[in-house]
This record gives C-alpha cells, sequence and structure tokens, in this order.
C-alpha cells in the first residue's frame, strides 16, 4: 500500500514528480516539474479524486491555466494565459460542462484551419519516407 509522498525522477536524476498518498490513494498535492526543477502542475486530490485549485504553468514560471476542480469535474472559472501573464481566456464551467464554449470553439476552428492550410505541403507516410519526413 502507498502511503505518504511518492516520487518519480528524470533520467538525469531531477525531480519530475510528487505525489501524496493515504491509504493507496492519491489524497494532498500533486506537482509535477520541468527538468529545469520548475513546477510545470500543481493540483490537489482527495480520496482519488482531483478536488481544488488546479495549475499549469510555462517553463518560463508564468502560469497557463488556473482553475479548480470539484470531484473531478472541471468548477467555476477557469483562465488561460499567455506567456507573457495576459489573459487569453477565460471559461467558465458547471461539473465539467463550460458555460461559455465559444472561446473553445473558435480555438478548435484556428486548429482545424490550420491543418487544412498544410494539408499537401508535407508528404504522407509511406515505408521510403516515413521515418524522414521533410517539408516538400
Amino acid at each position: 500500500k502507498r502511503e505518504g509522498i511518492t516520487r518519480k525522477y528524470y533520467d538525469t536524476g531531477e525531480l519530475l514528480e510528487e505525489v501524496e498518498y493515504h491509504n493507496d490513494r492519491k489524497h494532498g498535492k500533486w506537482i509535477q516539474y520541468f527538468d529545469s526543477g520548475k513546477p510545470r502542475l500543481s493540483a490537489v486530490y482527495v480520496n482519488d479524486k482531483r478536488n481544488g485549485p488546479f495549475i499549469i504553468y510555462y517553463d518560463n514560471g508564468q502560469t497557463e491555466i488556473n482553475g479548480t476542480f470539484r470531484e473531478n469535474l472541471m468548477e467555476g472559472d477557469w483562465t488561460y494565459y499567455d506567456e507573457q501573464g495576459g489573459v487569453k481566456m477565460v471559461i467558465s464551467y458547471r461539473e465539467g460542462i463550460p458555460l461559455n464554449p465559444e472561446p473553445l470553439d473558435k480555438i478548435a476552428d484556428e486548429y482545424y484551419k490550420r491543418i487544412q492550410e498544410a494539408q499537401g505541403r508535407y508528404p504522407e507516410p509511406d515505408e521510403t519516407n516515413f521515418l524522414n519526413m521533410e517539408k516538400q
């Protein structure tokens, strides 16, 4: 049975992750680190479910995403930031469902547009070029 803090490390020996356990269940802080040692993710578990603050960081230390989980579901305002700390968007959630999904739809549309624009610029993989995908 896992009890207390478990740690995982990068091959280089740097700390990758710390997770608190109680009675073999995630219970307490969960922190992941970049190989530089800076935090990558910070969250809280209660009885194996994400509950509480959830923060993802850029490797420059700025917050990328800041939100809250309740019983493993996104809850309340989730704020998404750019690498300089400016707010990109805020999505409000209730029981895991976005109440204002328009910003997410816009991001998905932009993503698919970029895929369409890139189509034909890269060769489809086959046996001869699978390991050497270069721009045409």
